[in-house]
């Protein structure tokens, strides 16, 4: 609504005044990609794809957003073992899911890679999900980033309860593993 506002008020603006129809126009835009900006946030805070089709498949979609908006190639893999992935319960689901989304926006912002790798796994105990980069890395020793996004994602790890483990060295790139214990459901008999 904002932009229609300024469209309108860049039309009734004097046709003498070019200077300010062209900066009103100028904030018609911004305010087009502010819009565009919030509606692509608000896909990520709740994506369809993790509440319809699982985990696995949010993630492969993730992946393949990174790839085709960022210019870091992102490839996914999925370690099928004797569970399906849609049965990962929703809270850790979106935990995982929201550490992918962190992990991958740091690897744009500070790693430099042209790769990132994110590979997930599970057995009847846990769930893991790996996230790897051959980028700059950073020196553990001297302590963390100044940043959150590291913090944020092991926040979340011990909400559930998991292992949040962390490797890198400059020029070596990072990898992330994140272990999460899991009670799965019991599959339904087939007479219910």
């Amino acid at each position: 609504m904002l932009a229609v506002d300024l469209g309108l008020l860049a039309r009734q603006a004097p046709a003498e005044a070019t200077a300010l129809i062209e900066s009103i126009i100028n904030l018609r835009h911004r305010a087009e990609s502010l819009s565009d900006d919030l509606r692509h946030i608000s896909h990520q805070l709740h994506p369809v794809a993790l509440e319809h089709l699982g985990l696995h498949c949010a993630l492969r979609s993730l992946c393949a957003e990174f790839t085709e908006h960022s210019g870091l190639r992102v490839w996914f893999s999925l370690e099928e073992k004797e569970m399906e992935m849609e049965r990962v319960p929703p809270d850790i689901s979106i935990c995982l899911y929201r550490i992918a989304q962190e992990a991958l926006r740091n690897v744009v912002k500070h790693s430099c890679a042209s790769e990132a790798w994110i590979r997930i796994s599970h057995n009847h105990n846990y769930v893991q999900l790996y996230i790897i980069d051959k980028g700059a890395g950073f020196n553990l020793k001297s302590g963390r980033t100044s940043g959150l996004g590291l913090v944020s994602m092991e926040e979340r790890v011990q909400i559930m309860q998991g292992h949040f483990h962390i490797e890198s060295a400059p020029a070596e790139g990072t990898a992330i593993r994140i272990t999460i214990p899991v009670t799965w459901k019991e599959q339904e008999s087939a007479n219910e």
